[in-house]
């Protein structure tokens, strides 16, 4: 093989390895939105959950009064 030939070879090779980066690169970005985008998602639903619990407790304590109400009558 000449040197020519070799360093065809070597050239395309990195012409290959610098797309592969960036198509990595690419992806690295878009999976990185996604992310941020599913953290926010758990971030809101967290914070729906919390105030479910909040809605439930007061319905809770609501009830126990009802029921001490009800006794003392």
């Amino acid at each position: 093989a000449t040197v020519s030939t070799l360093y065809a070879k070597i050239d395309n090779r990195l012409d290959n390895q610098k797309t592969s980066i960036d198509c990595i690169t690419e992806n690295a970005g878009e999976m990185d939105e996604d992310l941020t985008k599913f953290k926010d998602a758990m971030i809101q639903q967290t914070e729906q959950l919390k105030h479910i619990c909040q809605t439930l407790e007061r319905i809770e304590k609501q009830l126990n009064k009802l029921d001490i109400e009800k006794r003392d009558k």
